[in-house]
């Protein structure tokens, strides 16, 4: 007596313990690239046992992309650019479905970290430029002003360093690097001798390449 045993769809997708489960993807990742792999099987047969991926959530904007290779593999492309600045976290939902009547699903989840680059160059809160008074003979050490700027990257990218880059060869001011304050020095600005100052001043980040810019 022979007897064989006929499949039923009586197991769904199993997620590989290999599988990608969180990315990191810098923001000038180029659209067609594969950012994540995962794995899947179903140890059933025929079709039952094929699997195929999809995304059902945590993909609004069409960003990202799966694609089914070998009915085991489920391969995540960038189709879309990314900017860390508008969005720095997907959490993407993956199901594995077989291809049984029903259809039998597993749900995996793939957490996408979008890496800052240095792409802000850094703003100062007045770009037009500044304009105050300073009597002559004050104090040495005496504040004069403030500059700001900021930078919307993260990290070193948006630490900023302030400099006196012109306007400054009788070394009347001295700026902090780190404040951006411009104080007088000891030998305090004489209107007798010059009575205007066109300051240039320079802000940087710590970016690499560092990016710029100039009021």
């Amino acid at each position: 007596v022979s007897i064989t045993v006929l499949d039923e769809n009586d197991n769904s997708p199993q997620f590989d313990p290999t599988s990608d489960s969180v990315v990191n993807v810098p923001e000038d990742c180029p659209t067609g690239r594969r950012v994540a792999l995962v794995q899947a099987r179903d140890p059933d047969d025929g079709n039952n046992g094929l699997v195929t991926f999809s995304l059902t959530a945590g993909n609004p904007s069409g960003i990202f992309e799966i694609r089914t290779t070998n009915n085991t593999l489920g391969e995540v492309f960038l189709i879309k650019s990314i900017d860390r600045e508008v969005q720095e976290l997907y959490t993407l939902k993956i199901q594995a479905s077989d291809s049984g009547s029903p259809p039998r699903r597993s749900e995996y989840t793939l957490t996408v970290n979008v890496n800052d680059v240095n792409d802000n160059p850094p703003v100062f809160d007045k770009p037009f430029g500044y304009n105050v008074s300073v009597y002559e003979n004050v104090g040495g050490g005496t504040s004069v002003i403030r500059v700001n700027a900021t930078d919307k990257d993260k990290g070193l990218n948006s630490v900023l360093s302030y400099y006196i880059t012109q306007g400054n060869e009788d070394l009347t001011f001295r700026m902090d690097r780190l404040t951006g304050e411009i104080a007088t020095r000891p030998a305090p600005p004489d209107r007798e001798k010059q009575s205007f100052y066109k300051l240039v001043v320079t802000v940087e980040d710590e970016g690499n390449p560092a990016l710029s810019v100039s009021t």
